[in-house]
């Protein structure tokens, strides 16, 4: 499928009045093997949801809570909730993704949805067209899961990210393996072709942390050296080049980074002085240097803030300081920077309004979420929310 597709079918499916349904696939739930479902499930429907952590998507999103149960919410077309079924209109409160696995941490991505367990198993569940659930299969045998299977085998992982494709750091090794979708060598494996599978990332590299951006993928050592590989028709790598590869190739100039975040057609990273920089594309000042100009190096973020962590998969980017003050820029056409403002676009960071403090944030296609230090949930922008945080149903 040519790229300029998927990115259409990514931007129409994110909107609350375009739902696509998909006739003719194969659901065949698999039982999970780690569940244990009973009375604390219900118990803490009914309480009222907190989130530790949550993960936001193309139109869906997941949240892992204090006892390490994942609830979905959103687009369900292609059972990318895991609550067993689809359904033809998006589900506005959190649904318990069923058979009552216990996660440590949840990505959502494109239509599909990817976790890992206390276990350090990953599962994934949803759109599975191009191997992106990681069990072996894909078209046309099961192109879409409704509840989770297991991905990797044997294989243990400490962190996973859902994209196009899916990504994930091995326990014990720190070796990064992908699978899915891999048109432009997205999955680091010196091949271009899909896999159904985990295959390792060329290089022996022992990666920290990873990041999926639509067609580029990026990661952190462990000696806090950046890398990327797939598309960088933009400068995506921050090396001074737009020739893209498929294996990791040196990203983000001689910066000692933290993390890395891969966005649609630029890259941010948060350096070991907790400062931003972004590089690549920037039609929508998604690189946070107040202006709207392309840049194949890195430029550092306007502001001097320093941040904990950085988040945005798609064309804006947020942060966190110390402080627990969440900031983002770029991309503000649905009301995703939260600064309670719509259709106009942040080349610099702005401060998400409401005075609320949040230990982490999340941002997807249009919308971002945050959870504060009291583990309750809000989200802004995207259509479905208001461009102000605005607690989620059920928090």
């Amino acid at each position: 499928m040519a790229s300029s597709q998927r990115t259409l079918g990514f931007l129409a499916t994110s909107l609350p009045a375009a739902i696509l349904l998909m006739s003719g696939c194969t659901d065949e739930p698999t039982a999970p093997s780690e569940s244990t479902s009973g009375p604390e499930l219900l118990a803490s429907s009914a309480a009222g949801l907190l989130f530790r952590q949550v993960s936001v998507g193309m139109g869906h999103i997941c949240g892992v809570t204090p006892t390490n149960l994942a609830y979905c919410w959103g687009s369900n077309d292609q059972g990318q909730l895991g609550i067993g079924s689809t359904s033809s209109l998006p589900l506005p409160s959190p649904q318990a993704v069923t058979g009552g696995l216990r996660f440590k941490q949840v990505s959502a991505g494109f239509q599909h949805t990817c976790g890992v367990t206390t276990q350090n198993r990953v599962y994934c569940w949803g759109w599975n067209f191009d191997g992106e659930l990681g069990d072996g299969t894909g078209y046309p045998i099961n192109i879409r899961r409704l509840a989770p299977v297991p991905a990797g085998g044997v294989r243990r992982f400490t962190q996973v990210r859902a994209g196009h494709h899916t990504c994930a750091i091995e326990a014990g090794t720190d070796a990064a393996f992908c699978w899915g979708y891999n048109v432009f060598g997205q999955l680091g494996d010196d091949s271009r072709n899909t896999q159904w599978r985990p295959v390792r990332v060329k290089g022996a590299l022992h990666f920290r942390q990873i990041s999926i951006g639509v067609d580029h993928t990026c990661g952190v050592t462990t000696t806090n050296v950046g890398y990327c590989w797939g598309q960088n028709f933009w400068g995506t790598y921050g090396n001074g080049s737009t020739v893209g590869e498929s294996h990791p190739v040196r990203a983000g100039g001689l910066l000692r980074y933290t993390m890395l975040q891969a966005g649609r057609y630029h890259t941010c990273g948060l350096t070991t002085t907790g400062r931003a920089h972004c590089w690549g594309h920037n039609s929508r000042g998604q690189l946070g240097d107040g202006s709207f100009d392309d840049h194949i190096v890195p430029r550092p973020v306007s502001g001097g803030l320093t941040f904990d962590h950085l988040t945005g998969p798609d064309e804006h980017v947020c942060g966190v300081t110390p402080e627990n003050l969440a900031y983002c820029w770029g991309d503000n056409s649905a009301g995703a920077i939260g600064d309670g403002t719509i259709r106009v676009d942040r080349p610099t960071p702005a401060a998400v309004t409401g005075g609320l403090r949040f230990s982490g944030v999340w941002a997807g296609l249009f919308q971002t979420c945050g959870v504060t230090p009291e583990e309750r949930a809000y989200c802004w922008g995207g259509g479905a929310y208001s461009p102000s945080p605005t607690a989620i149903a059920g928090s």
